[in-house]
């Protein structure tokens, strides 16, 4: 969403758009071309929806180390369970 200032991710919307046909959940942070970072709690949100709603996570997670913070970017590694379902993958480009 970019309604505000600059990119974000608006998980309301995100909660909204789920009908029961909805698997899973595409989730690309960092970002390409947007430079968009989830931070901890956006992805604890997206993490909250997915468990309670039945959810898969792909979370592409690529250009976690082309994070211009300290350190790498936030990841769902980060706040995950091993009960989650969620799989990393390295791009689909």
């Amino acid at each position: 969403d970019q309604s505000g200032n600059g990119w974000s991710c608006d998980v309301d919307k995100i909660a909204s758009a789920i009908t029961p046909r909805t698997k899973l959940l595409f989730i690309n942070t960092p970002s390409n071309p947007t430079g968009w970072t989830a931070d901890r709690e956006t992805l604890q949100a997206i993490l909250d929806l997915a468990r309670a709603k039945g959810l898969w996570i792909i979370a592409d997670e690529i250009y976690s180390l082309f994070h211009y913070g300290r350190g790498r970017a936030p990841s769902f590694l980060d706040i995950a369970s091993p009960e989650d379902r969620i799989l990393f993958v390295n791009s689909f480009s």
